[in-house]
């Protein structure tokens, strides 16, 4: 009632749960890549639009090809005191080295992630910290396993 009474806006996210090919077919792109750091923009002073601009250098395209560099654009961020985030979605780290799914707009550099949080998976010394999403428990993967499994997805002109 009290959303009724004070007009309240509630966001609620859904992931369905999907492997990581079904991630991977989804996806314009998939790569191997280094964040190098981030950004959050606010427009007009409004904090319903603030946005966090993730800058990636990708090391591997997996899947599609593009860029060298790309940004992963995110709903949310902090700035000025004011805070956003959206549950379930990743959170990126400077220097870290992650598999990012990748749904891209005009231009296979300006991207975000296929199925928020989900579409970014750690790596670690050639170690992968993967979430099943059916299970809902977390295993660690050889880099080069996953690799394999995704090769699959990619067309015969993207396989390297």
């Amino acid at each position: 009632m009290g959303a009724a009474l004070f007009g309240c806006a509630a966001w609620a996210t859904t992931i369905v749960p999907h492997t990581l090919v079904d991630r991977a077919r989804e996806s314009d792109r998939v790569v191997l890549g280094q964040v190098l750091g981030s950004r959050v923009e606010m427009t007009a002073g409004d904090p319903r639009s603030l946005r966090t601009v993730v800058s990636v250098a990708v090391g591997r395209d997996v899947k599609g090809t593009g860029e060298a560099h790309l940004t992963v654009t995110q709903v949310g961020g902090d700035y000025a005191g004011w805070s956003v985030h959206i549950p379930g979605d990743a959170t990126f780290r400077t220097g870290e080295t992650a598999l990012l799914f990748l749904k891209c707009g005009r231009s296979t550099a300006d991207c975000g992630l296929v199925a928020l949080g989900e579409g970014k998976i750690a790596i670690e010394d050639g170690v992968a910290l993967v979430h099943d999403l059916f299970t809902k428990q977390w295993t660690r993967r050889p880099l080069a396993d996953l690799l394999a499994e995704l090769a699959a997805v990619a067309t015969p002109k993207e396989r390297r």
